[in-house]
């Protein structure tokens, strides 16, 4: 269910991702999301935005850059992949919640 969130975050937003998106998306059971997240909505949104945190700071110790332009290129080169291969229809599920 988390990764479906995170999923729709990134595509439809915080207002576009509900449970029903949620359940949708993953299959789940009805009575699962609620046993798993039993303070509702934020609950979800919360630890789907934690999880994203969390592997994008495991890319960034992946990364072996020479330099921080180095860096700066290899994640821009890994969003604008993001972004094409969704055609543009998916970003950051970070930035959707923050915005």
């Amino acid at each position: 269910m988390i990764a479906a969130a995170t999923r729709l975050l990134a595509r439809d937003g915080l207002e576009g991702t509900s449970f029903s998106t949620v359940l949708a998306e993953s299959g789940a059971p009805r009575g699962s999301i609620y046993h798993h997240f039993p303070e509702g909505k934020d609950q979800l949104v919360r630890e789907a935005v934690e999880e994203v945190g969390r592997r994008f700071v495991i890319y960034l110790d992946s990364l072996a850059p020479a330099t921080p332009r180095d860096a700066v290129r290899e994640v821009t080169a890994v969003w604008r992949s993001v972004l094409e291969s969704s055609r543009v229809t998916s970003g950051c599920a970070i930035a959707a919640v923050a915005v």
